[in-house]
Parts: structure tokens; C-alpha cells; sequence
């Protein structure tokens, strides 16, 4: 009974351990999950935040007025045709942090990473955080045949303008590259499944968002939270399923994070899944180490093997590939050499081959012709020596010839009685 109650506190003390594991293990991996929000209100957490702009990407654009369900977003959790989720060119960025109590000489570095976003509502919101006048295309009232109606009402990027007369429509998109450019639609609607072409690179924005590079966007003693705030509530956090492409991933931390994920739902413990994560990399890093020593301990044995060798041929680099010329030669000589050799040697086999099956065919037909003359052989004997039986014609013949024989010697007999 005392083993019983034994056993039973020392599996219940490693389901307790194994739970803690596995919960440090899945909020390890809540970290993938990170929203810019939830960095907002952990603001205090940090000593400083930076962000690095990646490009463009055309994803989910601006909040409007059908926010009926009271999710300050349109489209997510109740839908119909009317309310179809609108799409524009957004900016991706990966966002840095520097925790509290915690030293590091670097600022947008791999140690220092959380996550990567998209902002929501145009690219022009990042520019706006940074303090930063965004440059607009579509400036007037009439640019090119196009119609701004919120020309002077907070015009930007992201706005869709169009010509009624060609029936065509424009705004800012993203080129293959991932550069803003200014793009054309057929239609009305600025849809993206109506791309119709690239009508301008707009350098002069891509310039601005290429001169931002690692930004501080807030720090202890530094400015306020205004820009962290602006930015990071207008923003979301990127999935690779959703935009493989788009969604930035500097350090491929996004990509182990999705695969320990996938290896929990298929059932495996999330601990196992945290260090198969986290040991996929140094692992990989220890094989190729292991991989350059052993081609320089064969370099640093063949230098050592042939060091008298490669000082008459000059020494140093020059012997070293002057003797590796004539090793490399007199093998690819001894190569050659091995195979003549072994056609000759196979020449030979299939030449004894041929023979052979010459000598079976020539005892074949020896066979054959000592069996026939045998066997004719036999049946002449036999047929000398069998003695005919007669036959049941003879028999008859025999048997009249005797009865006529017989006959007379009757009758005489039959005479004399009678004489």
C-alpha cells in the first residue's frame, strides 16, 4: 500500500513538472503571437524601441465608417458583400526592443527583435509617427485626368482617385520588387484583382522610407510615447502563412516559431518543440564548423605528408599546389591505368566466356552424335538378333499339311480293315 501512494506522488510530481515545462514552453511561443498592442501596454517593460522598414506590401488598408460590431475594424468578424475589406500599399517593418535591466551595444540587432508588422491604414502612417511630411502623389484636386474627392481633407497614398473618363482608377502599390510605386486599375475601385500597370516608380517616396533605417521610435529620456503610440496602434503583426513574401523575417525566428507551432498541433510536446527550435540552428552551425575542420585537417596532414616534396618545388603556396598538380595528375594516371586494365581484363573473361561455351556447344554436339550412332547401334543388334514366331497363317498351313498327311494312312487303314 505505502508502494502504491509512493508511486502515485512521484507521477503526479512529474505530471506537475512536465505541465510547468509545457506552460513555460507554450508562453515561450505566445511570443509569435505578439501584437503591437500588446507592446503598448508593456511599454514599461522596455528601455527602448526601434523599428526597420523592410518595403512595401499590399494587405488591409484603412478603418472606414462601417464599424458596426464595435471592433474599431471593418470586415473581421461579421461580413457581407457590402462590407468587402479594402486593400492598399502598407509599409513592413520589424520592430527592436531593449528590455529593462538588460545591456546591449546594439539596437536593431537579431538578440534585440520581438516582431514584425504591417501598418494599417497606408504606408503614410509610419511616416506621419516619425514626424515626418509624406510625399503625395496625387496633390491637387486634378492630377492627370484623375479626381482627388479628399483633396483637402487629409488627402494621402492610400487614397483612391479616379478617372471617370477612361474609366480607370489609381493609388499608390507595390511594385515586384517591393518599391512604392504609383499604380493604375481598370475600374473604379482601386481592387487589386484590377491591376491594369506601374505608371510611376515614385522615387521621391521610396527615398523618404529609405533614409529612415534603424529608428528609435522610443526611449527612456527620449521624446515621448507619442510616435511608439501612433505607429504601433495603426499596425499589426505579420503571419509568413498569410504574406510569405512580405512579411519580414531578418533572423528566420518567424519561421521556427511556425515550425515549433506545427509541431504541437500535431500532437508533440511543446518543451520538445522549444528545444528542437532553439537547437536547429546551433546544430546546424556546429555541422558546418565540423565540416571546414575536417577539410583543414586533411589540407594541414597532406602539407606534413608532402612537406620536403612541395620545398623543392618552390615551398609555400606554390609547392603546395604545384605538388597537388602532380598528385592530382599521377592519380588521374593510375586512374586511366586501372581502366585499361580492367577492360583488358575484361576482354580476357568474356574471350574465356566465348570458349567455354564453345567447348559446352562442340561436347553437346558430340553427345548427340555418340548418342544417335549408339542408338542406332542397338537397334541393329536387336533387330539381328530376334527370331521370327510364326504366325497364326503358318499354323493353319502346318496343321492342313498334316492332316493330308495323315489322311491316306487312315484310309489305308480303313482299306485293310475292309480287305
Amino acid at each position: 500500500m505505502m508502494f502504491l501512494w509512493t508511486a502515485q506522488l512521484l507521477l503526479l510530481a512529474v505530471t506537475v513538472v512536465q505541465a510547468e515545462r509545457d506552460t513555460l514552453s507554450a508562453n515561450i511561443l505566445s511570443k509569435y503571437w505578439i501584437d503591437a498592442r500588446d507592446v503598448l501596454e508593456e511599454l514599461d517593460d522596455y528601455q527602448a524601441l526601434w523599428i526597420k522598414v523592410h518595403g512595401c506590401v499590399w494587405s488591409e488598408c484603412a478603418i472606414d465608417n462601417n464599424d458596426d460590431d464595435g471592433e474599431n475594424r471593418d470586415g473581421d468578424e461579421q461580413w457581407y458583400l457590402a462590407r468587402t475589406q479594402d486593400f492598399c500599399a502598407n509599409v513592413a517593418f520589424s520592430l527592436y526592443g531593449i528590455p529593462k535591466n538588460h545591456i546591449s551595444l546594439f539596437s536593431c540587432s537579431r538578440g534585440n527583435y520581438i516582431n514584425s508588422f504591417f501598418t494599417y491604414g497606408g504606408a503614410d502612417t509610419l511616416l506621419k509617427a516619425l514626424g515626418k511630411t509624406p510625399k503625395i502623389y496625387y496633390d491637387g484636386e486634378y492630377v492627370d485626368g484623375y479626381y482627388n474627392s479628399n483633396y483637402g481633407y487629409n488627402s494621402s497614398n492610400s487614397d483612391c482617385v479616379v478617372d471617370e473618363d477612361a474609366y480607370m482608377s489609381s493609388t499608390m502599390g507595390c511594385s515586384a520588387g517591393g518599391k512604392f510605386a504609383i499604380a493604375a486599375f481598370e475600374g473604379e475601385y482601386c481592387h487589386g484583382t484590377d491591376f491594369y500597370d506601374i505608371i510611376d516608380p515614385f522615387q521621391n517616396y521610396n527615398r523618404q522610407m529609405n533614409r529612415i533605417g534603424c529608428h528609435k521610435i522610443w526611449g527612456r529620456g527620449f521624446g515621448n510615447r507619442q510616435a511608439a503610440t501612433m505607429l504601433l496602434s495603426n499596425s499589426w503583426s505579420c503571419d509568413l502563412d498569410l504574406y510569405p513574401n512580405g512579411c519580414p523575417d531578418p533572423y528566420g525566428q518567424k519561421a521556427r516559431y511556425d515550425y515549433a507551432l506545427r509541431a504541437v498541433a500535431h500532437g508533440q510536446s511543446p518543451s520538445w518543440a522549444v528545444t528542437n527550435m532553439k537547437l536547429k540552428r546551433p546544430l546546424r552551425i556546429l555541422s558546418w564548423f565540423m565540416l571546414i575542420m575536417g577539410v583543414f585537417l586533411l589540407i594541414f596532414g597532406y602539407n606534413v605528408q608532402n612537406r620536403e616534396r612541395m620545398s623543392m618545388n618552390g615551398g609555400g603556396l606554390k609547392g603546395f599546389f604545384r605538388v597537388l598538380s602532380e598528385d592530382i595528375h599521377a592519380y588521374r594516371k593510375e586512374l586511366a591505368r586501372k581502366r585499361r586494365e580492367a577492360k583488358l581484363a575484361s576482354k580476357e573473361r568474356r574471350s574465356e566466356r566465348k570458349k567455354r561455351d564453345k567447348k559446352k556447344k562442340k561436347k553437346k554436339k558430340e553427345s548427340r552424335r555418340s548418342s544417335s550412332r549408339g542408338r542406332r547401334n542397338r537397334d541393329r543388334d536387336r533387330d539381328n538378333g530376334i527370331e521370327l514366331s510364326q504366325t497364326a497363317s503358318s499354323e493353319y498351313e502346318a496343321y492342313d499339311e498334316g492332316r493330308l498327311n495323315s489322311s491316306p494312312r487312315r484310309y489305308s487303314n480303313r482299306g485293310s480293315e475292309l480287305l
